[in-house]
């Protein structure tokens, strides 16, 4: 009887510190339930279920820097997350996607002007701002 007993509550101390996430700040995470709902948990302490959400995505709330190299010149594009909700869907491939549309608007020339970092910024921000991202600088360094 106390083995079982003991095998119950060891069981119940593990359910509640699997139930406690606590999430830094700048940072939300997505917790997908098992039947497909899904919700946002910001900075904090906060209850979960174990058994029935997961942690699917961990979302930074602060910039970050994607460097890309185009015809020899180099550009930093600075981006964030704005809306965690709606970038929830594309985290996950966000650098790459910003990556190949940076790629696909920069034109081959023999300088990067301040104008194309400013058209470049602001296509970017056209197409990705309702998606929850956000460009917030462009620049090309200094070689």
């Amino acid at each position: 009887m106390t083995m079982v007993l003991f095998a119950l509550l060891s069981l119940a101390l593990l359910l509640v510190v699997f139930s406690v996430k606590h999430i830094p700040v700048g940072m939300v995470y997505t917790l997908q339930r098992a039947n497909g709902q899904a919700r946002l948990l910001r900075e904090g302490t906060h209850l979960v279920l174990p058994l029935v959400e997961r942690v699917r995505h961990k979302i930074s709330l602060t910039g970050r820097i994607l460097e890309l190299q185009s015809e020899g010149q180099s550009v930093r594009v600075y981006w964030q997350v704005i809306d965690p909700i709606q970038a929830d869907g594309l985290i996950e491939q966000a650098e790459s996607l910003l990556r190949n549309e940076a790629r696909g608007l920069l034109k081959p020339v023999d300088k990067i002007s301040m104008t194309s970092l400013e058209d470049l910024k602001g296509a970017l921000n056209a197409r990705y701002t309702e998606r929850g991202l956000r460009v917030i600088r462009v620049e090309a360094p200094a070689d």
